[in-house]
């Protein structure tokens, strides 16, 4: 038996829409304001499992959001730096 292979795919594209105004957003001028702005989105959940997340930042160290790269067990997890810099334009 012949399978057909489809040639065309279909083109993903990453897009962000902010729901707060970026004068609302905390800006991030030291280490501890990102600590600040990460504990308060803690869950206690996270004490079970570790979880590797990056804070997203526009030009103006202002907060956009926090991303989730992995997820591992009780004693670590992997990053694979291509998956983070592949968010980057």
């Amino acid at each position: 038996m012949c399978y057909k292979i489809p040639i065309q795919v279909t083109e993903i594209k990453l897009t962000y829409k902010s729901k707060v105004k970026a004068a609302d957003r905390p800006q991030i001028t030291c280490s501890r304001d990102a600590y600040m702005v990460l504990l308060s989105n803690w869950s206690e959940v996270i004490d079970l499992f570790e979880e590797f997340y990056i804070l997203l930042l526009d030009r103006s160290n202002r907060a956009m959001g926090r991303y989730l790269v992995s997820q591992g067990g009780i004693a670590g997890t992997v990053v694979d730096a291509k998956l983070v810099f592949a968010l980057l334009p």
